[in-house]
């Protein structure tokens, strides 16, 4: 048997497992095997999938049964404790924690740049949600409802979240609505660099305004930079009242 060979029989015998901790076996494995592909492996290997399209479609899917999950739960808690809560919920933090937990991050395949780089947290957390739309798209919200209640289940048994002093989008969100602003809008605008080294913009919308831009090596790391910066135009402006 050759190292490919024994390779891709662990491979599929891990997958397995990991279903089996999950929760969800899959009808269509290759979306599976879709959900634990980096871009930066798609790039050295040459192959023409990775799982970027379902970390989209995962994150969607989280924030909808998330929320669905809380406003069923708590009836008397008012939007801003419901977004505090689901924000702490679905945070990088609690994702790459899930991650870790179901083997994700083990079995995520990335290219040999990425090993060692700053964007190896992210890169889990992205794939637990890459995993968590794959889910949905093979079982639909039969299928993926089960796997965010254990998911839930798993995260309300943690002590802490996130530290939200860390997480600027939460303290964003909560500035905006004091302000009497709405939601802050998150707009990616520019996405530059070879496909697996990318950068992202991001602008930030308060009231309509623009408030910031912010760039990083993924999209969420974009509009974290881009929140900081709307923290700062809020304060400009509390300054000048």
């Amino acid at each position: 048997m050759t190292c490919s060979e024994e390779y891709s029989r662990w491979f599929a015998g891990e997958l397995l497992k990991l279903q089996e901790r999950v929760g969800y076996f899959f009808t269509d494995p290759f979306l599976l095997e879709k959900a634990l592909t980096h871009s930066s492996y798609t790039y050295e290997q040459g192959i023409s999938f990775s799982n970027e399209r379902l970390e989209f479609l995962g994150d969607a899917v989280l924030q909808l049964s998330v929320s669905q999950s809380l406003f069923a739960e708590f009836p008397l808690w008012d939007e801003g404790r419901l977004s505090q809560r689901r924000a702490a919920l679905v945070c990088g933090q609690a994702l790459l924690a899930w991650g870790r937990a179901m083997g994700i991050c083990t079995l995520l395949r990335k290219g040999k740049g990425m090993a060692r780089n700053d964007e190896s947290d992210s890169s889990c957390a992205d794939a637990a949600e890459a995993l968590i739309g794959g889910v949905f798209l093979d079982g639909g919200y039969e299928g993926v409802f089960p796997v965010v209640s254990a998911y839930l289940s798993f995260q309300n048994s943690r002590i802490v979240f996130c530290d939200e002093e860390d997480d600027p989008k939460s303290r964003l969100q909560r500035a905006s609505q004091e302000y009497g602003l709405g939601l802050p809008i998150y707009e990616t605008v520019a996405v530059e660099g070879p496909s697996h080294a990318p950068l992202f913009t991001v602008r930030l919308l308060l009231d309509g305004e623009t408030a910031g831009k912010g760039t990083g090596q993924s999209r969420k790391s974009a509009e974290f930079a881009a929140a900081q910066k709307g923290l700062q135009f809020l304060s400009r402006k509390e300054n000048i009242r």
